[in-house]
Protein backbone atom coordinates (compact mmCIF):
# COMPACT_ATOMS: atom_id res chain seq x y z
CA UNK A 1 0.00 0.00 0.00
CA UNK A 2 2.46 2.61 0.83
CA UNK A 3 4.68 1.35 -2.19
CA UNK A 4 1.63 2.35 -4.74
CA UNK A 5 0.65 5.44 -2.86
CA UNK A 6 4.38 6.57 -3.22
CA UNK A 7 4.41 5.23 -7.14
CA UNK A 8 1.00 7.28 -7.70
CA UNK A 9 2.73 11.02 -5.75
CA UNK A 10 5.98 10.08 -8.46
CA UNK A 11 3.32 10.32 -11.58
CA UNK A 12 1.97 13.54 -9.72
CA UNK A 13 3.49 16.62 -11.32
CA UNK A 14 5.70 18.25 -9.29
CA UNK A 15 3.72 21.57 -9.39
CA UNK A 16 0.91 19.57 -7.84
CA UNK A 17 3.25 17.88 -4.87
CA UNK A 18 4.64 21.02 -4.00
CA UNK A 19 1.16 22.83 -3.51
CA UNK A 20 -0.04 20.38 -1.80
CA UNK A 21 3.10 19.99 0.54
CA UNK A 22 2.66 23.89 1.03
CA UNK A 23 -1.33 23.53 1.92
CA UNK A 24 0.08 21.08 4.45
CA UNK A 25 2.38 23.24 5.39
CA UNK A 26 0.20 25.95 6.00
CA UNK A 27 -2.50 23.99 7.45
CA UNK A 28 -0.29 22.97 10.37
CA UNK A 29 1.39 26.54 10.94
CA UNK A 30 -1.74 28.39 11.35
CA UNK A 31 -2.79 25.38 14.03
CA UNK A 32 0.94 26.11 15.93
CA UNK A 33 0.93 30.00 15.70
CA UNK A 34 -1.90 31.35 18.67
CA UNK A 35 -3.61 34.44 18.54
CA UNK A 36 -1.57 36.17 20.98
CA UNK A 37 1.76 34.88 19.33
CA UNK A 38 0.54 36.57 16.11
CA UNK A 39 0.67 39.46 17.92
CA UNK A 40 3.29 39.85 19.78
CA UNK A 41 5.55 38.53 16.66
CA UNK A 42 3.69 41.16 14.34
CA UNK A 43 4.02 44.22 16.43
CA UNK A 44 8.11 43.01 17.05
CA UNK A 45 8.32 43.23 12.99
CA UNK A 46 6.37 46.41 13.27
CA UNK A 47 8.90 47.72 16.06
CA UNK A 48 11.92 46.46 14.13
CA UNK A 49 10.94 47.76 10.58
CA UNK A 50 10.27 51.16 12.13
CA UNK A 51 13.95 50.99 13.96
CA UNK A 52 15.72 49.88 11.04
CA UNK A 53 14.19 52.60 9.15
CA UNK A 54 14.97 55.03 11.58
CA UNK A 55 18.46 53.59 11.55
CA UNK A 56 18.86 54.09 7.96
CA UNK A 57 17.47 57.79 7.70
CA UNK A 58 20.10 58.57 10.43
CA UNK A 59 23.23 56.59 8.37
CA UNK A 60 22.43 58.35 5.36
CA UNK A 61 21.02 61.49 6.56
CA UNK A 62 24.47 62.41 8.24
CA UNK A 63 26.20 61.26 5.20
CA UNK A 64 24.04 63.59 3.29
CA UNK A 65 24.11 66.60 5.15
CA UNK A 66 28.03 66.49 6.48
CA UNK A 67 29.15 68.57 3.43
CA UNK A 68 27.11 71.16 4.14
CA UNK A 69 27.80 71.10 7.86
CA UNK A 70 31.31 71.57 7.65
CA UNK A 71 30.66 75.32 7.19
CA UNK A 72 30.28 75.38 10.65
CA UNK A 73 32.66 75.52 13.65
CA UNK A 74 31.49 73.60 17.27
CA UNK A 75 34.53 74.04 19.65
CA UNK A 76 37.21 74.08 16.35
CA UNK A 77 36.12 71.75 14.63
CA UNK A 78 33.58 71.56 11.48
CA UNK A 79 29.73 70.49 12.71
CA UNK A 80 30.09 67.57 10.07
CA UNK A 81 32.57 65.90 12.32
CA UNK A 82 30.57 66.26 15.40
CA UNK A 83 27.17 65.22 13.61
CA UNK A 84 29.54 61.85 12.78
CA UNK A 85 30.79 61.67 15.77
CA UNK A 86 28.66 62.24 18.15
CA UNK A 87 25.01 62.32 17.27
CA UNK A 88 25.14 59.42 15.14
CA UNK A 89 26.41 57.14 17.62
CA UNK A 90 23.71 58.63 20.22
CA UNK A 91 20.91 58.09 17.89
CA UNK A 92 22.20 54.69 17.29
CA UNK A 93 22.81 54.05 20.96
CA UNK A 94 19.25 55.40 21.64
CA UNK A 95 18.06 53.12 19.35
CA UNK A 96 19.14 50.02 20.22
CA UNK A 97 17.74 51.31 24.57
CA UNK A 98 14.57 51.69 22.62
CA UNK A 99 14.27 48.51 21.08
CA UNK A 100 15.27 46.90 24.55
CA UNK A 101 12.50 48.77 26.01
CA UNK A 102 9.87 48.62 23.89
CA UNK A 103 10.83 44.79 23.46
CA UNK A 104 9.98 44.49 27.21
CA UNK A 105 7.15 45.96 26.90
CA UNK A 106 5.71 43.44 24.00
CA UNK A 107 6.87 40.25 25.53
CA UNK A 108 5.79 40.91 29.29
CA UNK A 109 2.42 39.21 28.91
CA UNK A 110 3.41 36.03 27.09
CA UNK A 111 7.34 36.35 29.17
CA UNK A 112 4.82 35.81 32.50
CA UNK A 113 3.04 32.70 31.61
CA UNK A 114 6.01 31.73 30.29
CA UNK A 115 7.79 32.43 33.76
CA UNK A 116 5.35 31.19 36.53
CA UNK A 117 5.15 27.58 36.95
CA UNK A 118 2.09 26.01 36.35
CA UNK A 119 2.09 23.89 39.52
CA UNK A 120 2.50 25.82 43.16
CA UNK A 121 5.62 25.72 44.50
CA UNK A 122 6.83 22.86 47.64
CA UNK A 123 6.65 24.67 50.83
CA UNK A 124 9.22 22.21 52.53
Amino acid sequence: MRRQRWCEQQREPKRQRSQRRSRKHKRNRKRAVSAETGAVWRATRRLTAALLALWLLTTLAVVWFAHDLQAFRVFGFPAGYWAVAAAALLIYLAIVLAYAGLMDRIERPTKSERESPSTPADPA
